[in-house]
């Protein structure tokens, strides 16, 4: 059991590092630890690899600085994660909470919708699957 959470972290790193040279600097990223009564490390780290190599694909003049999982209260407190499943016709999901910061260069981007020179904290991710299905993005913002 304790060589998993480190074996997955391994992972994550790996493909991290394989992403830094394209769209969104995520060379850097700190990922966020939380444990679950709700999801496994690894569905927490599937769901966190997914935004990770969409964040390195497609969010240019962004860096990704922290990413993890929200935590079970979340669910309990906030909204329940079946909402998001259901809404999306998926059997689970997830929800990640981001920082990232946006370049000075994002100004002179036409496609780009960010203040630039800002950190944004506290952006969720919404991710979606079915049993034993891979994590989806479906959604993301404040």
């Amino acid at each position: 059991m304790k060589l998993r959470k480190p074996l997955a972290l391994l992972l994550l790193l790996t493909v991290v590092l394989s992403l830094c040279s394209c769209g969104g600097n995520v060379s850097g990223v700190k990922i966020i630890p939380a444990a679950s009564d709700i999801y496994t490390q690894k569905d927490i780290s599937d769901a966190v690899s997914v935004i990770i190599r969409e964040f390195a694909a497609g969010w240019s003049h962004c860096t990704l600085l922290s990413i993890g999982y929200i935590g079970d209260d979340y669910d309990k407190e906030v909204e329940p994660f079946d909402h998001w499943a259901k809404l999306y016709g998926a059997d689970e999901a997830i929800m990640l909470i981001s920082g990232f910061y946006v370049d000075k260069n994002a100004r002179d981007d036409p496609n780009n919708t960010f203040n630039e020179d800002t950190v944004y904290d506290n952006w969720n991710w919404i991710l979606v699957r079915n049993k034993g299905g891979m994590w989806r993005h479906m959604d993301h913002g404040y």
